[in-house]
C-alpha cells in the first residue's frame, strides 16, 4: 500500500525538496516491512454507543465560534419561523438554541451535540411529543451539523444573555443528571436518539484556542522514515479533521490511510487521556487515502473589499484513492466525484463533476481530466457535458467574485449518447441569478407571433445584485402590436435611528415603468368591441412602505408610512396588457397613509387624489367615481377597561370629495349598449353631484358590559354615533345622530361517546358540540337619511335606523384521527345555520339607487345581494332577510365535502349556493368538483379538476368549467408534465370562451437556472 502511496504523490509536490525523495525511499523500505513497527497507543472507544444520524438545523440567524475543543452554534428564529433541529425521527423546535459540538473519541467523525433549547420549546419523536419553556438534550451526529440559515456569520457571542442562560442550564443539568428542573418536561417521552444531559460541561476558553485537529482510526502503527520523519499507517477505518489558519475545515475519511508527519519521533506527538491524535493531525504534512475516500472542505468567511463574504459552502469529494497536502492545500484524487454548487453556497445550482483524475488547488480551484459535468448526482444523468479537460476557478473583478468554468473537447450528452461537439468552452458559472430570467415564445390572435424575455439588470452588466434590490428589465416583440419594454424592481432593507433601543427601521417597495409603441387593437373581454391604438402608451407605478421603531421597546408602539403613485396612458391599457392588475389591484393615484399603533390605540392620516378621469381598477367601475381625501385624520381606542365595562371610541375628521371618473363609461371603456358598468350594486356615491369638497366629522362610541357566568356568555352594549357634514347634496351643512342598543348571546353544550370506533370510517370516539347564538340590535336616529347625504364610505355614511334579529345554531361532531402516537382532534362534521331578519325600509331604498345619472332603470333592483350583520358595527349592516347555511363533512383526512347557500326570504328564492367535493388518494390522485350559483348574475357553473400521478416522472392535470345556463364550456384545459432530474416539461391544451382564446402551450423549466421559464404557446380565436 505504501509503495503505491509514494507513486501516487504528484511529481510537482515531490519536487518541493529532497525530503520527498527520502520519503519515497522510506515508503519502499516500509512496504518491505524490513523495519519493526512501533504501535501507537490505542484510542479509547466512545462511551456513548448510540446510533449516529445526520443532524440538520434551520434558523433565521446563526453565530459560530469555538470554545476550546468545542464548536459552538448560537441559533435564533423569528416569529413566523422558529429554529428547527432534525435528527432522524426527532424534531426539536424553539425560539433560540445553543449547540456545543465535540468530536467523539474513536467515533470516526461522530460528534456529541449538547443542545440547550429556550423559548416555546416543542419536540416530537417516535416515542411521543412534548413542550416546555426550555430543554437540555444530547445528540450523536454522524458528521457536522448541516446548517441552513439566511444570516450566517462568524463571531463570538458567548457574552450574549441567551448564551449565558444556556450555559447555566447546561451546568445545572450536568450537576443533577437524574433531576431535571420543575419546568422541564420528562425526557423519557423523547426518542432514544436524545439523551437529556451532556457528559461534560462546556467552559469558556480563557486563552486563544488552538485550531481544531483530530485523528481517529481502529488501528495505527508507525514507521520511522530515513529523513528522520514519522509516517503512520491507519487501517480499519480512518478519520481526520483539521482547522486551517484561515478558519476553513478539511475532513478526510477512508478505509485505509497513510499520514506523513513533520516530527521525527512518536514522543514528539502529544496525546490526551482519550487517546485522540490531535497533535498528529496538527503536525501532518500530507495524507494518502485509499478505499471509500471522502473529502469535505468547509470554507471560512473571507474579508474582501472591506466586507466579510459568507462561506462559499461545503465541497464534497469522493474517490477511490487520494492524496492531500496540508502545506500547499492541494489534493489529487483518482476516479473522483466532486459535489459542489455553481455559486459555491450549496443552495442554488448543484454541480457534479466526475473524472478519472481530479486536482484541487489553493482557494478551491479544480481541474479534472476525462471529466463529465452534470447538475444531478445520478451516475448516468439525463443531460451532461463530457470533456477531456475541465477547470473551475475563482476570479475577482469590479469588486465581485466570479467562478469561471472552462472545458476542452466538450460533448453535449443525453444519457450516454453524445449529440453536440465544441472544441473549447469558457464562461462564468451562474450566480444566484443568471441574466436571462424567463423566455416566452408563442402566437396570439390579437398580438401575433411574439417573443417575451425577462433579464436581470445587474447580472447583465456583470455586477452582483445588491442585497436589498432586485431589478429586472423586459424586452418583448409582438408582430401585430410592436416592441414593448419594461423596467421593474423590488427593494427592501433596514437602517438604524437614534431611537428604538437598537431596533432597526424597515423599508420595502417596488417600482415599474413600461411602455409600448402600439400599432394594434385592444381585445377587451366580453362583448366589447376592439379599440384601435396608434402610438406610445404605458404605465408607471411606485409603492413604498416605511416602518419606524418607537422610542422605547417597552412602549409597544409601531409607526408605518405608505406611499403609492400610479400613472396610466389611457383607459384600456391595463385591461389589454395586465388584466389581473385591473381586476384585483389598487387604483392608479397619488396616495399617502401614516399609521401609529400603540397597544389598543390606533391613529392614522391619509391623503389621496385621483390622477385620471377614467377607472383604473375594476372596483370603481360600477360607482364611476373615486374618493379623494384632502386629507383625513382618524384615531381610535378599542377595549379600554372602565370597571366592569369596556369602552371603544373611534373618531375621524377630514375633507373629502368625489372625483367623477367619466361622463360616458360606454365610450371610455367600450361597453356594449345598455351596460353602464360591471354586474353588481353600488356601495357608495349614491348622489349624482360630485363637484363639491365636503368637510366631514364622525364620532362613534360603544360601551359594553361582557359577562360570562356558567355556560352562558352575554354581551350587552350601547352605541352612540354622530356625523356632521360641511355640505350636502341640497346645499348647506347637515348632520345626524344615532343611538342604538343590542345584546349578543353565546353558549355551548357538549357530549362525549367513548364507545364509537370504526377503522373504515376513521372514527375514534365522538364529541358533539352544540353552540347556539343570537344577536339583537335596534337603533333610532335623528337627521336626514342616506338619500340626502354624500355617502363616501359605507361603514361611516351608510348607517341608519335599523332593527336586527339574528338567530343561529352551530353543531360540530369531532373525533380523533392520526397515526399511533400522533392522534389529534378534528371536526368530522360542521353545520352552521342562521336566520337574519331586518327592519329597514330606508336600507332597501338606498341599495336600489344608482351612483350616476343616465343608468339603467332601478325598478328591477330589489335590494342588496345578501344581508350582512356586522358585529363590530351593527348599525351599518346590510339589510336583507335571509336564511344562510354552511356545512362541511370531513369523511376522512383525504375525502371531504362542503357547501354553503343563501336563501332570500322576501324574494322567496335562492340567492347563491356553492358546493365542493375533494378526494385525495395518496400522492397519486387529487380530484375536486365544485358547483356555483349566483342569482343576481343569473349564473350557474359546474367545475372540476383532477391531478393524477401516472408515475414518478409523469403528472396529468385537467380542469373544466361548464356554464349550465348557456349550455357550453366556459373554460377547459388539460396538461401533462414530465419530471426530469433537473427540469420539468409541461405540454397542455386550453380553451377560454370568456376571453375567446384557445391553443396549445409548452412550458419548460430547468431547475439549474433559478427563475428561468421557457414558455411557448399558440392562441387562436374561438
Amino acid at each position: 500500500m505504501l509503495r503505491f502511496a509514494a507513486s501516487f504523490v504528484p511529481p510537482t509536490l515531490r519536487r518541493a525538496g529532497g525530503r520527498w525523495l527520502v520519503l519515497a525511499l522510506v515508503l519502499a523500505v516500509f512496504s518491505a516491512e524490513s523495519l519493526q513497527a512501533e504501535p501507537l497507543p490505542a484510542l479509547t472507544q466512545a462511551d456513548d454507543r448510540r446510533e449516529a444520524m445526520p443532524v440538520t438545523a434551520d434558523a433565521s440567524s446563526a453565530r459560530l465560534w469555538t470554545e476550546g475543543r468545542a464548536s459552538v452554534l448560537f441559533l435564533r428564529g423569528d416569529e413566523d419561523a422558529p429554529i428547527r433541529i432534525q435528527a432522524g425521527e426527532t424534531t426539536l423546535q424553539a425560539n433560540s438554541a445553543v449547540v456545543w459540538s465535540r468530536i467523539l473519541p474513536s467515533g470516526l467523525g461522530r460528534r456529541r451535540l449538547d443542545v440547550v433549547l429556550m423559548g416555546d420549546v416543542t419536540w416530537q419523536s417516535s416515542l411521543g411529543e412534548g413542550a416546555g419553556p426550555h430543554y437540555v438534550a444530547g445528540l450523536i451526529a454522524d458528521g457536522p451539523v448541516e446548517l441552513r440559515a439566511d444570516d450566517r456569520q462568524p463571531g463570538d457571542a458567548s457574552e450574549d444573555p441567551l448564551v449565558l442562560q444556556a450555559r447555566q442550564r447546561l451546568a445545572e443539568a450536568a450537576g443533577e443528571p437524574d433531576k431535571p428542573s420543575a419546568d422541564d418536561v420528562d425526557p423519557s417521552s423523547v426518542s432514544t436518539a436524545i439523551s437529556p444531559l451532556p457528559t461534560t460541561q462546556p467552559q469558556a476558553a480563557t486563552l486563544p484556542p488552538e485550531p481544531l485537529a483530530a485523528v481517529q482510526a481502529r488501528r495505527l502503527r508507525t514507521v520511522p522514515a530515513s529523513d528522520d520523519l514519522l509516517a503512520v499507517e491507519a487501517t480499519g477505518g480512518f478519520f481526520l479533521i483539521r482547522e486551517e489558519a484561515d478558519g476553513s475545515l478539511v475532513e478526510l475519511r477512508a478505509d485505509r490511510a497513510v499520514v506523513f508527519s513533520k516530527v521525527e519521533r512518536l514522543d514528539d506527538i502529544e496525546t490526551d487521556d482519550t487517546g485522540l491524535g490531535d497533535d498528529l493531525a496538527r503536525n501532518a504534512s500530507g495524507v494518502y487515502l485509499e478505499g471509500g475516500v471522502e473529502v469535505l472542505f468547509t470554507d471560512a468567511p473571507r474579508r474582501r473589499n472591506g466586507r466579510v463574504d459568507l462561506p462559499r459552502g461545503d465541497q464534497q469529494l469522493r474517490a477511490r484513492r487520494a492524496y492531500y497536502d496540508f502545506d500547499t492545500g492541494q489534493a489529487l484524487l483518482g476516479e473522483a466525484v466532486l459535489h459542489t454548487s455553481a455559486t459555491g453556497d450549496g443552495d442554488e445550482l448543484p454541480l457534479t463533476v466526475r473524472a478519472k483524475a481530479l486536482r484541487r488547488f489553493v482557494d478551491g480551484d479544480y481541474e479534472a481530466r476525462a471529466g463529465r459535468i452534470s447538475s444531478t448526482r445520478f451516475a448516468t444523468p439525463m443531460l451532461s457535458l463530457g470533456a477531456s479537460r475541465v477547470f473551475i476557478r475563482e476570479t475577482e473583478s469590479f469588486g465581485s467574485v466570479r467562478r469561471i468554468a472552462g472545458a476542452d473537447n466538450v460533448t453535449g450528452r443525453v444519457f450516454d449518447v453524445p449529440l453536440l461537439y465544441f472544441p473549447v468552452v469558457r464562461g462564468v458559472l451562474p450566480d444566484r441569478r443568471v441574466p436571462l430570467r424567463g423566455v416566452r415564445i408563442g402566437e396570439s390572435r390579437n398580438r401575433g407571433t411574439f417573443v417575451r424575455t425577462e433579464w436581470g439588470l445587474f447580472e447583465t452588466i456583470g455586477r452582483d445584485p445588491p442585497s436589498n434590490l432586485d431589478a429586472t428589465y423586459e424586452i418583448d416583440n409582438f408582430s401585430e402590436r410592436g416592441v414593448r419594454g419594461a423596467l421593474r424592481g423590488d427593494y427592501g432593507g433596514s437602517f438604524f435611528l437614534p431611537v428604538g433601543e437598537g431596533r432597526p427601521a424597515l423599508y420595502d417597495g417596488s417600482f415599474l415603468l413600461e411602455g409600448i409603441d402600439d400599432r394594434g387593437d385592444d381585445d377587451l373581454p366580453g362583448r366589447r368591441p376592439d379599440v384601435p391604438q396608434d402610438g406610445l402608451r404605458g404605465r408607471f407605478e411606485v409603492e413604498h412602505a416605511l416602518f419606524l421603531p418607537s422610542a422605547s421597546t417597552m412602549s409597544g408602539e409601531d409607526f408605518a408610512l405608505f406611499f403609492r403613485l400610479g400613472l396610466l396612458s389611457d383607459s384600456t391599457y391595463l385591461e389589454s396588457w395586465d388584466r389581473p392588475r385591473f381586476n384585483d389591484g389598487p387604483a392608479h393615484d397619488l396616495s399617502l397613509l401614516a399609521i401609529n399603533r400603540s397597544r389598543n390605540k390606533l391613529g392614522w392620516a391619509s391623503f389621496n387624489v385621483s390622477l385620471h378621469n377614467y377607472p383604473t381598477f375594476a372596483e370603481v367601475v360600477q360607482e364611476n367615481t373615486a374618493i379623494e381625501r384632502l386629507p383625513e385624520l382618524g384615531a381610535g381606542s378599542f377595549g379600554d377597561r372602565l370597571g366592569p365595562l369596556t369602552v371603544s371610541t373611534e373618531a375621524r375628521l377630514g375633507v373629502l370629495a368625489f372625483d367623477r371618473l367619466s361622463g360616458d363609461l360606454q365610450r371610455d371603456l367600450s361597453l356594449p349598449d345598455g351596460i353602464r358598468g360591471f354586474p353588481g350594486f353600488p356601495s357608495y356615491a349614491y348622489t349624482p353631484d360630485t363637484e363639491r369638497i365636503v368637510p366631514r366629522f364622525d364620532l362613534r362610541q360603544e360601551v359594553a358590559a361582557p359577562s360570562t357566568g356558567g355556560f352562558l356568555s352575554l354581551r350587552p352594549y350601547v352605541v352612540g354615533r354622530t356625523t356632521a357634514y360641511g355640505d350636502g347634496p341640497f346645499g348647506g351643512a347637515t348632520g345626524r345622530v344615532l343611538a342604538g342598543a343590542g345584546v349578543s348571546v353565546r353558549t355551548a353544550f357538549a357530549g362525549v361517546s367513548n364507545s364509537v370506533y370504526s377503522r373504515i370510517l376513521s372514527l375514534d370516539r365522538l364529541r358533539h358540540v352544540v353552540e347556539p347564538y343570537a344577536d339583537v340590535f335596534g337603533s333610532i336616529g335623528w337627521g336626514p337619511d342616506t338619500t340626502e347625504l354624500y355617502v363616501f364610505d359605507e361603514q361611516v355614511d351608510g348607517y341608519g335606523e335599523l332593527g336586527i334579529v339574528r338567530l343561529g345554531l352551530r353543531q360540530r361532531i369531532q373525533t380523533y384521527r392520526g397515526p399511533p402516537g400522533g392522534k389529534r382532534s378534528v371536526d368530522l362534521f360542521d353545520l352552521d345555520v342562521s336566520a337574519n331578519f331586518f327592519d329597514a325600509a330606508e336600507g332597501r331604498e338606498r341599495a336600489a339607487r344608482l351612483q350616476f345619472e343616465g343608468g339603467p332603470d332601478p325598478d328591477g333592483l330589489t335590494g342588496p345581494f345578501r344581508g350582512v350583520f356586522y358585529e363590530s358595527r351593527p348599525e351599518a349592516s346590510l339589510p336583507l332577510d335571509t336564511l344562510e347555511g354552511g356545512a362541511a363533512w370531513n369523511i376522512t383526512d383525504t375525502t371531504s365535502t362542503s357547501g354553503r347557500l343563501i336563501y332570500g326570504i322576501d324574494a322567496d328564492e335562492l340567492l347563491s349556493a356553492v358546493g365542493e367535493v375533494r378526494l385525495e388518494r395518496g400522492e397519486r390522485l387529487d380530484f375536486r368538483i365544485d358547483a356555483r350559483y349566483l342569482r343576481p348574475a343569473d349564473s350557474t357553473t359546474i367545475g372540476g379538476s383532477a391531478q393524477y400521478r401516472l408515475s414518478r416522472r409523469y403528472d396529468l392535470f385537467g380542469r373544466s368549467v361548464f356554464d349550465v345556463d348557456q349550455g357550453r364550456l366556459r373554460s377547459n384545459s388539460v396538461s401533462i408534465t414530465r419530471f426530469f432530474e433537473r427540469a420539468t416539461l409541461q405540454v397542455g391544451l386550453f380553451l377560454d370562451n370568456i376571453d375567446d382564446e384557445g391553443g396549445i402551450r409548452v412550458d419548460f423549466r430547468p431547475f439549474d437556472v433559478p427563475g428561468l421559464d421557457i414558455d411557448s404557446f399558440s392562441v387562436s380565436g374561438g
